[in-house]
């Protein structure tokens, strides 16, 4: 089990110059699957980064969200029954470096 507080910190989100979008949807336990019905700004202390969800399973139960901060783009993958966050560099010449392929959602670890 996870959380996306924990997803998030782990992929560089930086809480202090971020924002954050979450979105409902018709079914909270299968949030990737279903139809989204409101969406609403949180902060970094909202319950919703807190909520447990499995990282690999056989449906996307990880709360739909998309954050910001100054350095990316932060959203839920769902790939191969595992969910990740996925990350996209604002300034887009950070993909000059070959060190940061370049985003492909769906393709197993970047390559």
């Amino acid at each position: 089990m996870t959380t996306l507080r924990a997803l998030l910190k782990k992929a560089g989100f930086n809480p202090n110059r971020g924002r954050l979008i979450h979105q409902t949807t018709s079914n909270e336990d299968i949030p990737g699957k279903a139809k989204t019905v409101s969406a609403r700004v949180i902060d970094w202390h909202d319950d919703i980064l807190d909520r447990e969800f499995e990282l690999e399973c056989k449906a996307p139960t990880c709360p739909r969200i998309v954050a910001e901060d100054e350095r990316s783009f932060y959203f839920p993958s769902w790939i191969n029954n595992r969910t990740e966050i996925l990350t996209v560099f604002r300034d887009i010449m950070y993909y000059r470096d070959v060190e940061f392929p370049s985003p492909y959602p769906g393709l197993a670890e970047g390559r």
